[in-house]
């Protein structure tokens, strides 16, 4: 299937750049205006032959997910730190397209290329070839630069190609060269048809040389590059003066600057009369020249400027260079954040080959196949687990909120303000036994209608306390009114009856049977494995509680199988009216020991156990009862700073495990693609990096005063040096000559 160019876009971006892990790292450093070259002894010693040390570094360049890629230890520590962090980089821009559904099991083309300083643009072009002629849907293009050896740095330093200061000084009458920089970044490309985000459409796309040239391959035709130009917008029939900003190549090279400004000028301004001036952008001014990376990494920039509608601003340009005068204006240098509402962009790159890339923004307002074999059960807790403010943190969750606001309607009807206690920090609030009570009750129900929505039904669920009114709810037994007017009777009820003696409970670590041995007479064990608060002493509530639940739940309904009671004991069995979630099942609970460890142990001993509560009460009474289980809560104390985080770990979690929770319930329906300034997904993207792998620092044998210090010494017991001893002669091993090139 073939494709039109305006077809295409770049739907995903990720990258790693100096002093910058993410895109949205890299944008913040940009807008503010921080200088991401640096000095430093890192990669090799300072002043070492006399290159400067100041370079863009990517310092994490230690740091991979091996077991998220199937990748051993000892394969990761062997391969290229480029290619580890492309690997996750490549996820991480596929990810941001919210594409959730592709996997890593590619099967396209995969191709290296090599055009100096243009590779990445010669890869972009290729991958939108292939686009157009339908040989692929989808597209990865990265690039990739690190430098490790000083040598390199040597070189270009000696010829003048880089900056002895170290400083980028792009379009600066001080520039003396360029300073290099490490990057690695992605883009991934679409159709529009199926593309989720559009960070950018192309709407041209160029390759071209300069061919033979009596001054010298190394210096740069401007009539090559302002042909390029004017050949890129003629071609698809493109108005040069809706050009509105122009991301350059600039290095901060003698001539190269000079020699791309005059072609920019004469292709967009000169040739079509442009009045208005024309933006200018150089991200190497910030970052220094990622050369092969650098096309990619350019790209990112205006993408980034597309989604804040600002230019960040280039540094180090204090005083224009004299030769680039004639030129500006109408072209004008980007000295502090420019407002901009995107239009059309370049993205050039000169070297041994000229690509363009031209982009125009069009403003755009994994699945589990399998169920895992393990049971899920719902476990709703007691008393114990509330505090202050317990439901701020989740109220982005609108499900959750909603059921928030009923229960908050319902409880006003008896003068209660539930939404006060649930996000306030005022604790006199959570003093009262009902408070406590209903603010529970509503987080637990609230929490049960997410996993409701999000198609978690559980094998079963179990309540702890009066954790069973959640459980009636969830059940089906009782309506959100029915559930919270219960919870609210029996605090009433209890908080008002007079005739409570006084009384001192304990919680003791033993069994059942030993405490029983070991108390006085008349000691009531209220809890098995739980919190001391039933008892028979609580016996003269129990008729006004029935009383007035009668009154709101008229007509009980039947408990279902999924429902395991810990308030119903075997000699209970025969009780009718406890079959039922009834006035009389919740004064029974009320009054009765609490059964929790009984019924728990009933519960598969693999069970993926979820406790629905403000705080996680149970995790350990239940992996000690059921060894084999999994629990996971979903909240925790006093953690409003990072609950949702809590939260959404949860789900992944129970993803993990083999369920397949339907998480696009949780938002709002989205139209595609989304719209401009949408949070990127690549840098919300968390990595394992709890490994570290080898830096690679350049050895110290190559700073020697003196040729006779410079032993080095080489051994069959190094895995770096083995291969040596594979180099023989009539059975002797015999050091090649073309080891010393690695020495």
């Amino acid at each position: 299937m073939s494709t039109s160019l305006d077809d295409i876009v770049i739907s995903g971006m990720s990258g790693r750049f100096p002093l910058s892990d993410s895109v949205d790292e890299l944008a913040r450093n940009l807008f503010s205006g921080v200088d991401l070259i640096t000095e430093s002894d890192s990669r090799w010693p300072k002043n070492f032959c006399d290159i400067s040390s100041r370079m863009g570094r990517i310092e994490s360049y230690d740091r991979f997910d091996a077991n998220f890629f199937g990748i051993t230890t000892e394969v990761a520590e062997d391969l290229d730190p480029q290619i580890r962090m492309l690997l996750e980089v490549a996820y991480e821009a596929i990810m941001d397209s919210e594409n959730i559904s592709y996997y890593m099991n590619l099967k396209g083309p995969s191709i290296v290329v090599d055009t100096a300083c243009s590779s990445s643009l010669s890869a972009l072009n290729l991958a939108i070839n292939d686009l157009l002629l339908g040989k692929t849907d989808q597209a990865i293009v990265g690039g990739t630069h690190m430098l490790f050896n000083p040598i390199f740095s040597q070189y270009k330093q000696y010829i003048g190609m880089c900056s002895p200061r170290g400083v980028s000084a792009v379009l600066d009458e001080s520039a003396d060269g360029y300073v290099k920089s490490d990057a690695v970044c992605c883009l991934f490309l679409q159709r529009a048809n199926d593309a989720h985000r559009v960070y950018g459409r192309v709407v041209s796309a160029r390759m071209g040389m300069d061919g033979y040239k009596t001054c010298g391959k190394f210096f740069p035709s401007s009539e090559a590059q302002e042909a390029l130009m004017i050949e890129a917008y003629k071609c698809e029939n493109i108005d040069p003066l809706k050009l509105t900003y122009f991301e350059a190549h600039a290095t901060g090279t003698k001539v190269g600057d000079t020699v791309e400004m005059k072609a920019v000028y004469k292709a967009y301004c000169e040739a079509p009369a442009r009045k208005d001036p024309l933006p200018i952008g150089c991200l190497k001014s910030s970052m220094g020249h990622s050369e092969g990376a650098s096309g990619v990494a350019a790209i990112i920039k205006v993408l980034i400027s597309y989604e804040n509608e600002s230019i960040p601003p280039n540094l180090n340009l204090k005083n224009l260079k004299q030769e680039l005068k004639p030129y500006f204006p109408p072209l004008l240098p980007i000295n502090k954040t420019l407002p901009y509402k995107p239009g059309s962009i370049i993205i050039k790159k000169i070297k041994e080959e000229n690509n363009e890339i031209q982009y125009n923004y069009k403003k755009q307002i994994g699945v589990m196949t399998e169920k895992s074999v393990r049971q899920l059960w719902l476990l709703f807790p007691g008393l114990g687990g509330q505090w202050t403010a317990m439901a701020k943190a989740l109220m982005p969750i609108k499900i959750f909120a909603d059921k928030v606001e009923e229960c908050h309607q319902i409880l006003q009807e008896f003068g209660i303000d539930l939404k006060d206690m649930l996000l306030s920090e005022d604790k006199t609030l959570m003093s009262t036994m009902t408070a406590k009570f209903c603010s529970t009750t509503a987080i637990e129900i609230a929490l049960y209608e997410v996993m409701k929505a999000i198609d978690m039904t559980p094998d079963g669920i179990i309540g702890h306390s009066f954790g069973e009114i959640a459980c009636a709810y969830a059940d089906g037994c009782l309506s959100t009114r029915e559930a919270m007017v219960v919870t609210y009777i029996r605090g009433r009820v209890t908080e008002s009856d007079t005739k409570l003696p006084k009384s001192l409970m304990a919680v003791v670590g033993l069994s059942e049977l030993e405490t029983l041995k070991r108390c006085p007479k008349g000691t009531d064990i209220a809890y098995s494995n739980g919190l001391p608060l039933h008892s028979r002493y609580m016996i003269t509530s129990k008729q006004p509680m029935i009383d007035n639940i009668e009154k709101y739940v008229a007509k009980p309904k039947l408990r279902s199988k999924k429902w395991l009671s810990t308030a119903v004991t075997p000699e209970d069995i025969d009780n009718e009216s406890l079959r039922y979630a009834s006035g009389e099942y919740f004064a029974h609970n009320l009054v009765s020991r609490v059964r929790f460890y009984e019924t728990l142990k009933q519960l598969p001993s693999n069970a993926v156990v979820l406790e629905l509560g403000p705080h996680s009460l149970f995790k350990r009474i239940v992996t000690e009862t059921l060894p084999n289980s999994t629990h996971i809560s979903l909240m925790k104390k006093d953690s409003n700073h990072s609950n949702l985080d809590l939260f959404m770990s949860g789900l992944a979690t129970i993803y993990e495990l083999g369920f397949n929770p339907s998480i696009d319930k949780l938002y709002a329906r989205v139209e595609w693609p989304v719209a401009r300034n949408t949070q990127s997904i690549s840098s919300l993207i968390k990595w394992d990096h709890s490994l570290q792998y080898d830096r690679k620092i350049y050895p110290k044998m190559y700073n020697r005063v003196n040729a006779s210090d410079m032993n080095v010494w080489i051994s069959p017991h190094v895995k770096e040096d083995a291969f040596y001893y594979d180099h023989r002669l009539d059975g002797d091993v015999l050091f090649p000559a073309t080891g010393y090139l690695l020495l």
